[in-house]
């Protein structure tokens, strides 16, 4: 069932596009009455799960839309891991874009089709062509098919940033002669006004429902009725990889868990055996299911479970059992078996291909942190920083992001694909794989064939790649989704890495990547302001991590908490004077040797700025501890400690935060603050014992504090478990 599934979504002919503007011109002859009830018809999707097609024709080739949109929604489950065909003449990494580029295309122009303003009709029965539209009156709809298309892009990224993809989508081609070009805004209104259709089923109205929340960007929301929904339908696959997208947004630990638990004993009891075999996509349920233990605590089950996911499946489960096993060895300090699975080829071709929303690079940025902690510090080459550089500042510079300049239109184009589509046919004319007898014999066809069968011979040199030839170029959907934009998520990764590449020594606090992802986010929300008001809180870590470089009243980490904690990044930053240097070091090599141009970059500052770093301190411990204890009893009995707390960052950046507060306190000098820092030392290396960069932190701090023979004994087993081994 796998395998007819991925023959069925690889690159499904775009022709049948016109086979539906056909049946719809022909059917708009005698259009019914807005009385007569819809056709209505309903398939299964490759989970089993129900699609309801309302205003079928005869004609339509609704196995076709289906084919399209189950090839999309393996590849939102899988991150992109069972979409095949991108070209890779450029890039491994754009490779796997590319390929989930092609599936995402044909999924958002069959929703476009059945979920179009274009049939919609006023009461009389004739075309609606003003400007409000009555989306409940639509002819044709299929509600879920833009679910598919657009909740994981929503989740991931925000309404703000869907919209700009909207403006580069808007300059693509029309999906076929008479019908718009792709807007995904557009399709998922159109789609959330069937939302009270009875003639959908529950799960149907509920995953509408939850398109509308996220169009709105309520996530917190979106995630309680996606929970409701796997409560009522425990197999609905799509439903639990929403779940998990959304607490990894939010950064909801107790949500993974909670939605990995309401469905793991159904998922379990339909595992198979020798005679009966499993479920579709078991293997697939089974990684989130391992994800949703390991983000809650759950880490011997959740071991168990990715391991079993990546026998049953690795394929298409091998990004999601990877995902799982860096938290699993993350919570156990186990760096060596975390470089194995993230960093080094033998684990990377597990998740290799998973070029969802940029899933493929947070799995290398977790790489490189496993890296970074048996790296020497502030000395040699950096494994983790050409990490760095192969998923995160290729991105950033192709998109203008880096130069502060995002596109306004589409620049590149997509590569070759190695997988052949059928081509796209006209109202007119129609382009056959064969020819006409009269062809055959004399060989002449039409210009429209012959640019269709126009091949490129791919050659090293870049600016002769065929990707880079757009003189009268029309763009595709796929080029805008291959080149895709950086998410804001994408960002916060770059930033957190980069911040924990400062901190460790591997570069210094004027490198000119500082500058470049200053100017990133500015374009972000300079882009988030043309659509928005007000700044983006769909995910609290975007907003701190932006906080590093911005002020938080622009970035919106002074909503979260009580603001203290945006407050000592900003000013962590402030300190360290990130993108900020008159003379930026106009260097992106991965050799920089912090131990010789400043070797007291982790001993206290004698600048006068040490009060500076205590506050640091204090902010950022009050985001672990929560209420700030210097306050008088009158005005603590009015704080509320949760709202102070925020627990979101232990989701996935716990030793980032925790390295910002130990390196505050060294900076600082003040015993009060090493004395924090020595007790989240203890916990790291009890908790965390194999984890070499633990125990090197543990023995400045216990240096700086005077015991001398314990920081010793600290370094030494540093160096026993791994440091300065660093990664292949």
């Amino acid at each position: 069932l796998l395998s007819s599934a991925f023959n069925r979504q690889q690159w499904q002919p775009q022709g049948i596009l016109v086979e539906h503007t056909r049946c719809f011109a022909s059917a708009a002859k005698d259009l019914p009455s807005t009385e007569d009830p819809p056709a209505l018809r309903t398939e299964l999707d490759f989970f089993g799960e129900p699609v309801t097609f309302i205003g079928c024709a005869p004609n339509d080739k609704i196995p076709n839309a289906m084919a399209a949109l189950d090839g999309f929604l393996l590849a939102a489950v899988s991150k992109g891991r069972s979409s095949i065909g991108g070209g890779e003449e450029i890039s491994v990494e754009l490779k796997s874009a590319h390929s989930v580029s092609l599936t995402w295309s044909e999924a958002l122009k069959f929703a476009t089709f059945w979920n179009n303003q274009s049939h919609m009709m006023d009461r009389d029965g004739h075309d609606n062509e003003t400007e409000e539209q009555d989306f409940s009156a639509s002819v044709k709809a299929a509600p879920m098919l833009a679910v598919v298309a657009v909740a994981p892009v929503l989740a991931h990224a925000g309404s703000s940033y869907v919209k700009h993809l909207d403006s580069l989508l808007k300059q693509t081609k029309p999906i076929s002669p008479g019908l718009p070009c792709v807007q995904i805004m557009d399709m998922a209104k159109c789609a959330v006004a069937q939302g009270e259709n009875k003639a959908l089923d529950e799960r149907e109205r509920m995953h509408v429902k939850t398109l509308k929340l996220l169009l709105e960007d309520k996530h917190r929301l979106a995630l309680i009725n996606t929970l409701k929904i796997l409560r009522q339908c425990p197999g609905d696959a799509f439903a639990l990889s929403l779940a998990m997208d959304l607490a990894h947004s939010l950064g909801d630990k107790q949500a993974a868990l909670q939605a990995a638990g309401s469905v793991a004993a159904y998922w379990h009891e339909r595992r198979g055996g020798l005679v009966r075999p499993s479920l579709p996509g078991y293997s697939m349920a089974l990684g989130l299911i391992a994800l949703g233990y390991a983000v809650g605590g759950r880490v011997m089950e959740a071991e168990l479970l990715a391991e079993n996911s990546m026998k049953q499946g690795r394929k298409v489960s091998g990004a999601l059992a990877t995902w799982a096993q860096a938290h699993v060895f993350d919570a156990g300090g186990r760096v060596a078996e975390g470089i194995s699975a993230l960093s080094n080829f033998d684990g990377i071709r597990n998740y290799e291909g998973a070029g969802l929303m940029f899933f493929d690079a947070f799995l290398g940025g977790y790489g490189a942190r496993f890296s970074l902690d048996r790296e020497e510090r502030g000395r040699g080459k950096s494994a983790a920083l050409r990490i760095y550089g192969t998923y995160f500042e290729s991105v950033l510079e192709h998109s203008g992001f880096s130069r502060g300049q995002p596109w306004t239109q589409p620049l590149y184009k997509a590569p070759i694909a190695w997988a052949k589509p059928n081509l796209i046919a006209t109202d007119d004319e129609e382009i056959d794989e064969g020819a006409t007898v009269y062809e055959s014999l004399f060989g002449q066809r039409t210009e429209k064939y012959k640019e269709a069968r126009q091949h490129f011979e791919v050659v090293k040199q870049q600016i002769h790649l065929p990707s880079k030839r757009v003189e009268g170029w029309n763009p595709a959907c796929e080029d805008v989704l291959t080149w895709l934009p950086p998410t804001p998520r994408f960002l916060a990764d770059a930033t957190l890495l980069l911040f924990r590449f400062t901190l460790n020594g591997t570069i210094g606090s004027n490198n000119s990547r500082w500058d470049d992802i200053r100017r990133a986010w500015q374009a972000y929300f300079d882009i988030n302001k043309r659509y928005s008001d007000t700044p983006p809180a769909f995910c609290p870590l975007v907003s701190l991590s932006a906080s590093i470089l911005l002020p938080p009243s622009e970035t919106g980490a002074d909503k979260i908490g009580d603001g203290t904690l945006g407050k000592g990044l900003h000013k962590m930053g402030e300190l360290l004077n990130f993108g900020n240097s008159p003379n930026p070091e106009e260097t992106y090599a991965v050799r920089e040797l912090i131990a010789e141009s400043n070797p007291t970059f982790w001993l206290p500052n004698s600048d006068g700025t040490e009060n500076e770093w205590q506050k640091v301190v204090r902010y950022l411990t009050a985001a672990i501890d929560g209420a700030d204890l210097k306050e008088s009893e009158s005005q603590q009995s009015n704080y509320d400690v949760n709202r102070l707390r925020y627990r979101g960052w232990t989701f996935d950046s716990r030793p980032i935060l925790e390295h910002a507060i130990v390196y505050a306190a060294c900076k600082s000098g003040d015993i009060q603050s090493l004395s924090v820092a020595r007790g989240i030392c203890s916990q790291g290396v009890s908790f965390r014992p194999m984890s070499p960069e633990e125990w090197w932190r543990y023995s400045i701090v216990l240096g700086l504090l005077g015991d001398e023979v314990a920081s010793e004994d600290a370094w030494t087993t540093s160096m026993n478990v791994g440091a300065g081994q660093g990664a292949r």
